[in-house]
């Protein structure tokens, strides 16, 4: 097995107490008004159809997520549109089953999916036409507005309009700038020269403003872009060896003419993920990806998450890594918050499931604040994916992707949505830390309260008049998930002594005969 060291970097305390301390006052202040859900639903497109989902939208009146589907076993594409309301109860869906519109695959990035105004929307995609003299899909690249009910007003298609068909064109992600304008990544095959990132400008109509591309080997594709406050643009580029398995990023800094200024290398030497980057509210670049530690001869790659931030003149701020390597984990999206915190949704393996939803949630500083696991599906061998995330008017997150059933699980392959608040909790006391949690009873420990807090060495928890006479532990999570203490307290104890702990934020649970019975947080100073 090939190995490579990464050092990590370090944050002086002080700093890193300040900033717990003004989460922690936060959250604990507008944890109890927010939403909380975690839903499977899907396009009715039929009891087989096998759902893909990327991006979700934040409306004042819920979440709009857009996708693709098959509708049985002949991997014919068709997309379509899912509404919830703000509690996470499907209100709108919508198919777009048309033959004109087969092998359409619409939102492929969170963000793609824009609302211009109270009437006008707009997402991106591609179109495959198989081409039955050459057996082979040509792919165009889709540009599609629709109204407030979203019924198609307009289409775009960017491909080759005469013989020979044979280049590919495919869009990955959209954004609009403050001048109205779109500007729209993904990649172009040509025969012969493989693929470039290319990154377009468009104005409202459709209609080309200027083309730029942009290779390094002979496969790429362009992730992200983002608009940079000097009216540039910064673009994330993945590329891959296909025979060696290997895969990297580049990141680009062009003008506002799409002009590259300079061209940044990412990661080690391995399979490293793509990209995903967002504009920092202190004007720099900002993103998460999946380093890759190791690949094995029969090429699994052993990867933990990784966040990086530069200066717009490319200056590398920072690069950090976080958690043990796991195969084949993978970092789906990324987000930035009102607060500039970056929020990062991932895939893991755990146990016999093949993967399961997380999310992780770093400073400006890129130290982590959090990391938590989720799941929907029961079943042991059925798994469970997050793709894309955003960030709630009520300082929350929501997060989409897509559900695989296996026995005992039944159905097919679903949309999932989930909402969870600013600490990640699934609800209001329940924070996945490395084991799922039974769901609490309605009694006075559920109202746990903890005191001091913040505190330095000891702290007291209250129980009720039921729980007080019986033996009780308390296990403390750091933000990563990791138990750090584990207290047993005697039948009518309350105090527990938590001097050894560092200072951070932690997640306290409280088992009572083998049941997990409350959490709390714990601020350690």
């Amino acid at each position: 097995m090939k190995n490579r060291s990464v050092s990590e970097a370090v944050v002086h305390l002080t700093w890193r107490s300040i900033i717990f301390f003004i989460l922690f006052m936060i959250t604990g202040n507008s944890l109890k008004s927010q939403e909380y859900f975690n839903v499977r639903a899907g396009f009715e497109g039929g009891t087989l159809a096998r759902e893909t989902n990327y991006d979700v939208l934040v409306e004042e009146d819920g979440y709009i997520t857009m996708g693709f589907f098959t509708d049985d076993d002949s991997y014919d594409y068709y997309f379509g549109l899912l509404k919830l309301d703000s509690e996470g109860y499907p209100v709108f869906t919508k198919n777009f089953l048309h033959d004109t519109l087969l092998h359409y695959k619409i939102g492929p990035s969170q963000g793609s999916l824009i609302r211009l105004n109270s009437s006008e929307y707009f997402n991106i995609g591609h179109r495959s036409k198989y081409d039955s003299i050459n057996q082979v899909f040509n792919s165009s690249a889709v540009l599609l507005k629709f109204d407030n009910e979203f019924n198609i007003i307009s289409q775009h298609i960017y491909g080759d309009e005469f013989p020979p068909i044979d280049t590919n064109f495919l869009f990955q992600n959209l954004i609009l700038t403050p001048q109205l304008e779109f500007v729209v990544t993904g990649y172009i095959s040509i025969p012969g020269t493989g693929t470039r990132s290319l990154l377009w400008k468009l104005d409202m109509e459709g209609n080309v403003i200027w083309k730029r591309y942009f290779q390094d080997g002979p496969n790429n594709n362009g992730i992200r872009v983002i608009q940079t406050t000097d009216g540039g643009f910064a673009l994330s580029c993945f590329k891959w060896v296909t025979q060696a398995r290997t895969s990297h990023n580049y990141l680009i800094k062009t003008d506002s003419e799409g002009n590259q200024q300079w061209r940044k290398y990412i990661g080690g030497m391995w399979a490293d993920g793509r990209l995903y980057i967002t504009l920092a509210p202190d004007n720099t670049i900002f993103g998460a990806y999946h380093y890759s530690d190791s690949l094995t001869p029969g090429y699994d790659s052993f990867n933990r998450f990784a966040v990086i931030k530069f200066d717009l003149a490319g200056n590398r701020l920072f690069e950090k890594f976080y958690g043990t390597s796991k195969k084949w984990f993978q970092v789906t999206s990324s987000t930035i918050d009102s607060h500039g915190n970056l929020v990062a949704t991932a895939i893991e393996p755990l146990g016999s499931r093949p993967f399961l939803g997380s999310m992780f949630k770093v400073d400006l500083l890129g130290d982590l604040l959090w990391y938590r696991q989720y799941r929907k599906l029961d079943g042991d061998r059925s798994g469970d994916a997050l793709r894309g995330v955003c960030p709630t008017t009520d300082g929350g997150y929501v997060a989409v992707g897509n559900l695989y059933p296996q026995i005992p699980d039944v159905g097919s392959q679903d949309v999932w949505v989930i909402k969870v608040d600013s600490m990640g909790c699934i609800n209001f006391d329940d924070c996945w830390v490395g084991e799922k949690e039974l769901p609490l009873p309605h009694n006075e420990t559920a109202m746990l309260r903890v005191h001091p807090n913040p505190a330095k060495d000891k702290i007291q928890l209250n129980f009720g008049p039921d729980e007080l006479h019986l033996l009780k532990t308390l296990r403390l999570y750091d933000s990563y998930g990791q138990l750090r203490q584990t207290v047993q307290l005697e039948p009518g104890g309350s105090e527990a002594d938590i001097s050894g702990l560092p200072p951070g934020l932690y997640v306290g649970k409280v088992i009572i005969e083998g049941r997990h019975r409350a959490s709390v947080k714990v601020l350690v100073q």
